[in-house]
């Protein structure tokens, strides 16, 4: 009776399936149904042995079932206010780039950690950190570091020694925020016209470490 539910089941990544034709789209989709049948006559042995079997039907497989419909739904968002705040992020970028300009008297770019690399330790002769020292002396391969690393924990700990590097982790903070947020929201912005309105459908992954859900584009 639980095989409705069985069959929404989200998988891991299902992009493949977009890219065949209607007929075969229906093969690999009950293929699927099926295999997840199968497995769920194996797993449920197991969740009854240990005594999860209601705590997987009636809390794990319902969560389940409502990330499913979200799926099918997706989430309305606005895409005028989207576009605004793609335009006020990329402002900041814009301004934080050139005030790290002004505070070293150079032109570099932010995004390469080489150029951000010359400037920290080649121009500004800030502490070098230890590990790239350790870790080049120890090591003769040919793929060892070329610079020092800019990394976030690095910067941190060089924040007191000059203002350019405040501005260096704001700047990657606003790169960030668009690049793995505000530019793939934009791209899977899909419009309804039965709805009249801007919708994404977001595809569920629950094998993470953590035991998290996300949401891909």
């Amino acid at each position: 009776k639980h095989f409705p539910i069985i069959c929404s089941y989200p998988y891991t990544s299902t992009s493949w399936i977009d890219r065949l034709d209607y007929g075969t789209q229906t093969q690999a989709i009950c293929s699927q149904a099926i295999t997840s049948l199968l497995l769920m006559r194996e797993l449920e042995v197991s969740l009854r042995r240990d005594s999860l079997y209601q705590v997987f039907i009636f809390n794990e497989m319902t969560a389940v079932s409502n990330f499913a419909t979200l799926e099918v739904n997706g989430m309305s968002l606005n895409p005028a206010i989207l576009k605004e705040n793609i335009a006020q992020i990329e402002s900041e970028v814009k301004l934080l780039s050139q005030k790290a300009n002004r505070l070293v008297t150079d032109n570099f770019d932010l995004s390469r950690e080489s150029e951000v690399a010359r400037i920290l330790y080649s121009n500004l002769n800030l502490p070098i950190p230890s590990s790239f020292k350790r870790d080049n002396k120890l090591t003769s391969s040919p793929r060892k570091s070329k610079h020092p690393s800019t990394s976030r924990e690095v910067l941190l700990d060089l924040m007191e020694t000059h203002p350019v590097v405040n501005v260096i982790i704001a700047h990657r903070r606003q790169e960030y925020a668009l690049n793995k947020c505000m530019y793939p929201l934009k791209k899977a912005l899909v419009y309804n016209r039965a709805t009249g309105v801007s919708r994404i459908h977001p595809r569920c992954n629950y094998h993470t470490v953590t035991g998290r859900v996300t949401l891909e584009d």
